[in-house]
């Protein structure tokens, strides 16, 4: 695979060569039209490329462009760090480039309101494709749907209604393929009464694996050691966390299902040292994952070779698969 760099770069391509096909064909039927990438449209992110976060937009470009008459179309999904690099912005980043530009451009227009065009024709109460009996929302404030976007909903992501709650943007939520009203996502007070509702609607995570490492009897004092270790490697694998806990000599934490197969190379048959004892013995934690492989079996029988020195503590992790969780 290239580099994280050129990844971003590579990444970049389809959104711009979609910008330019849709200028092209509004401009073929008579329209003044001009086609910008992020960074022409002045679009500044951080250096983590693959997931980028926008820092600043500069929209002095976009706003010459409309004092013209032209129809602007900027590519989403993207920007350019300081030197200029081409960054993307990681999953929904469509979602917050229309958010994001919509704030820049607010002190420049006498309204302004962001709509987001996807699949289904606005906020529902619950999955359409699992629940067909789904209603739409007319009305959303950006709490409820933030929330409900953190915790699985796909419909617009957390980071745009976070951009549009914190600039008081209307948001609208609409279909591609339907001429229906859509969604209002507004502020609060913005919303009558029959808006604020006991349950606005259910989401939930997809499919995901709970493991569960009960530590060996007085484990609980070494906990904070090898559980920093796991999230530390976790960490430098991206693998994201969900519902970490910690009870006695145990701690828990689940993961999408598609990462356990990283999970289970990762930390099957690793070994945890932890610091000296004062009876001078030092502690190893040997992890095991689900079925006991030939990692976690050849690093047991190299650990007890050192016995006389090395007290080793087998963790046997208890994996339940096929959770979800129901919000």
């Amino acid at each position: 695979l290239p580099a994280a760099r050129e990844m971003d770069m590579m990444m970049a391509c389809g959104e711009i060569m979609s910008t330019v096909v849709m200028a092209q064909t509004l401009r073929a039927r008579g329209y003044e039209t001009i086609a910008l990438t992020g960074g022409q449209a002045g679009i500044a992110t951080d250096y983590e490329f693959g997931n980028a976060r926008i820092i600043s937009i500069d929209p002095a470009y976009v706003v010459r462009m409309l004092e013209v008459g032209k129809i602007v179309f900027v590519a989403g999904f993207q920007g350019v760090t300081e030197y200029g690099a081409v960054t993307t912005l990681g999953r929904g980043g469509s979602d917050t480039t229309a958010s994001a530009l919509g704030a820049a451009l607010k002190p420049y227009a006498k309204e302004i309101a962001v709509e987001i065009y996807t699949d289904v024709d606005g906020v529902r109460t619950a999955d359409p494709r699992q629940v067909k009996e789904a209603r739409r929302l007319n009305k959303a404030t950006y709490e409820e749907v933030a929330e409900m976007a953190h915790l699985g909903a796909k419909v617009v992501h957390p980071r745009a209604a976070a951009i549009a709650h914190l600039y008081r943007i209307p948001l609208w939520v609409k279909s591609t393929f339907a001429d229906a009203e859509g969604t209002l996502i507004t502020a609060d007070e913005d919303c009558d009464d029959k808006v604020q509702q006991r349950v606005t609607g259910i989401t939930h995570t997809g499919k995901i694996v709970y493991l569960r490492f009960p530590l060996p009897a007085n484990g609980e004092i070494d906990k904070g050691q090898v559980e920093m270790e796991i999230y530390r490697i976790l960490q430098k694998a991206a693998i994201p966390l969900y519902l970490n806990s910690t009870d006695g000599n145990a701690f828990a934490f689940a993961v999408a299902r598609e990462h356990l197969p990283t999970l289970i190379n990762l930390l099957n048959g690793l070994a945890i040292p932890v610091e000296n004892r004062t009876n001078g013995v030092n502690r190893v934690y040997l992890l095991g994952l689900g079925q006991r492989n030939i990692a976690f079996e050849t690093q047991r029988i190299l650990l007890e070779k050192a016995s006389s020195v090395l007290d080793v503590r087998a963790v046997e992790a208890e994996v339940t698969n096929n959770c979800t969780v129901v919000s």
